[in-house]
């Protein structure tokens, strides 16, 4: 009986040992920490107000893509299917330089977007912007939510290394 006692005294306290560690507060670095007084992109002393004009500008920016993304999409899928159909050469290439077109149209907004948060900044929040490549955030500026751009996108989702 006292072995059975003990082995669960031990089984309890290793049960509430990881439970009060899983329920340490989040530090430094991980999900939720914009560091210590800092907002985006731990931009030192951002205002309320520029705070406000940055969304306002991301929310304008995102209405703005939206309608590029969908173009892009579409014609990926478009040539997916023009590639299932064993459509002559040109016909494809013609696709891929109207995908290059538009992704160039979205480069472009995205650095124009770049430029307008860099404006409503102080001298020093730009030294600690311009230190982060635009857009080089968690997908990369090339990086769309979808992008087969590699020399797998060709062959379609099913053969994909990524």
């Amino acid at each position: 009986m006292k072995r059975y006692a003990m082995l669960f005294t031990i089984a309890m306290t290793l049960l509430l040992s990881v439970s009060l560690l899983v329920a340490q507060p989040m530090g430094k670095g991980q999900r939720g920490d914009r560091g210590q007084g800092k907002g985006f992109m731990n931009l030192p002393n951002l205002t309320d107000e520029q705070m406000t004009q940055m969304h306002k500008l991301r929310l304008e920016h995102q209405k703005e893509m939206l309608p590029l993304q969908t173009k892009i999409k579409t014609a990926r899928l478009e040539m997916q299917q023009l590639m299932m159909d064993q459509a002559d050469q040109k016909t494809v290439e013609k696709k891929i330089e109207e995908i290059g077109k538009l992704k160039i149209d979205v480069a472009k907004m995205r650095y124009a977007h770049h430029l307008a948060v860099r404006n409503i900044l102080t001298d020093e929040q730009k030294a600690v912007f311009d230190s982060h490549p635009m857009g080089m955030g968690r997908r990369g500026m090339w990086n769309d939510d979808d992008d087969n751009d590699g020399p797998d996108c060709l062959q379609g989702p099913q053969h994909r290394r990524w």
